[in-house]
């Protein structure tokens, strides 16, 4: 059950540095026996809880730049990895040739399409002026349909029965004159003033007078019982075809009009997304050139990808949405390591922590936790049965560091005050057990261990403050 206890807490933040102290005694050699042995005290302490790890300097905010290209685009020119660029400076170019060609190509589109647009307006106007010609017309020939049909109906009409009833007076009139002049013809020859070839002469002037007289009568009858009425139909359909031409103008018109309308509208519509492709094409031509958003210094790639820094280079082909260069904001920067699964749940947001930057010897920089990652890091083309995460650390200066420093951070992960501790250097193990050798007699005690720092354990049970223990083991004539 003891071993159970010291198991778990041997698991915890020092069991690495046991375990490492435990290989290397396996490896050092007996200390000499005419020497003086190391021994240490059993004190009550306070004891730093650290987790240590690795990793650079980054920035904290970076700009990356991921040129606003369509597709795929050949690199033609970089501007070398460390320079310092001012915001606006040419960072980068690609290749022109295929998108240059695809903005001739939009150009000749789009003044075609213009050209569409100006004979569609051409011919819209011109069915305009057409549709109000034909519209003229056939407004006319119904005005004149109806006017012919008035005329009729309040002039021609009662002027023709008049002059029929006027022709059948006068040929009735004349008719009764003949008879009386022929009648007078009769006496006349038997009194001998006139002759029988005169009286023939009345006699067939009265009969022509007679059938005149009667043609007159006839006329009236045809007048009124069909011409009258056909020239009535007449004129009234001549009014109804006029007012039906007058409506398939009207319909006619419409239909050519709306045609003439969609057909400008339709080159319209294309005209204006030629003009989109081309200002699209030429955005994408001045996306071509990349400039800096602002000032710093550059790095290939993307920071949290540093396995494809190496294939930033003129030549390559990138691709949409790929990140090309990083300008890091050296304002505030961070140093990102990464943490071994077994310790990893140890680290939390808030803690504090010492960086030590191998490029600047001597300084400690201070930070605190911002971020433990949830998942761990891409195992790359090297994988590792150890899984690591990666911590971010905001330092509160950035004086003298730059982005790719590697570093060293202690992680400050708990504190145990006032308690017996200590160093893990005399720990020794015997089997199961873990225990230390008494300076006064080397006789081997077993101790329950608790948490540990990286220099001290905690010592649970088995020893009091003062007790002296070796730092060796005896050797086995001891």
């Amino acid at each position: 059950m003891a071993w159970r206890k010291i198991n778990k807490r041997w698991l915890g933040v020092g069991a690495g540095v046991l375990l490492l102290i435990l290989i290397s005694r396996c490896h050092s050699s007996p200390e000499d026996a005419s020497g003086p042995v190391p021994t240490a005290q059993v004190e009550r302490q306070s004891l730093v809880l650290e987790v240590k790890a690795s990793g650079e300097i980054q920035a904290r905010e970076s700009n990356r730049i991921v040129p606003k290209i369509k597709r795929q685009a050949v690199v033609s020119f970089l501007i070398p990895e460390g320079a310092r660029v001012e915001e606006e400076e040419v960072v980068a170019r690609f290749a022109t040739d295929e998108i240059e060609r695809r903005v001739r190509d939009a150009e000749g589109t789009l003044a075609q399409a213009e050209l569409k647009v100006v004979s569609t307006r051409t011919e819209l106007d011109i069915q305009i002026l057409e549709n109000s010609n034909t519209l003229k017309i056939a407004e006319q020939a119904v005005s004149d349909a109806k006017l012919e049909l008035e005329k009729f109906r309040e002039g021609d009409r009662g002027k023709d029965v008049r002059a029929a009833d006027l022709a059948v007076s006068t040929s009735e009139s004349r008719y009764e004159r003949s008879i009386k002049k022929y009648h007078e013809a009769q006496s006349l020859l038997e009194e001998g003033f006139m002759t029988e070839d005169q009286v023939e002469e009345e006699r067939i002037a009265m009969e022509t007078a007679e059938v005149d007289a009667e043609t007159a009568r006839l006329e009236v009858k045809i007048l009124a019982e069909y011409d009258l009425p056909l020239r009535l139909a007449k004129a009234e359909n001549a009014l109804s075809k006029a007012l039906t031409e007058l409506e398939k103008t009207r319909k006619k018109n419409d239909v050519q009009l709306r045609s003439r309308e969609q057909e400008y509208q339709t080159a319209l519509v294309a005209r204006d997304r030629a003009q989109a492709d081309l200002d699209e094409l030429q955005k994408e031509l001045e996306n071509h050139v990349v400039k800096a958003p602002t000032q710093g210094v550059v790095t290939y790639g993307d920071p949290n990808n540093p396995w494809r820094r190496g294939d930033v280079q003129v030549g390559m082909n990138l691709n949409p949405g790929e990140v090309l260069l990083t300008i890091p904001d050296m304002r505030v920067v961070q140093a990102v390591v990464n943490v071994p699964e077994a310790l990893v749940d140890q680290v939390k947001v808030g803690q504090p922590a010492s960086v030590a930057v191998d490029a600047l010897p001597g300084r400690t920089f201070r930070g605190t936790v911002a971020l433990v990652a949830e998942i761990a890091n891409p195992s790359g083309w090297i994988s590792s049965d150890v899984k690591e995460f990666k911590v971010e650390i905001p330092l509160d200066t950035n004086e003298g560091l730059r982005p790719g420093f590697s570093c060293r951070a202690d992680i400050e992960t708990g504190r145990i005050d006032d308690t017996l501790a200590l160093p893990v250097q005399a720990l020794f193990r015997q089997g199961e057990r873990w225990g230390v050798y008494l300076a006064k007699n080397s006789n081997f005690r077993e101790v329950e261990v608790g948490r540990s720092s990286m220099t001290h354990a905690e010592i649970i049970s088995g020893l009091n403050a003062g007790d002296e223990v070796r730092l060796t083991a005896p050797e086995p004539n001891e």
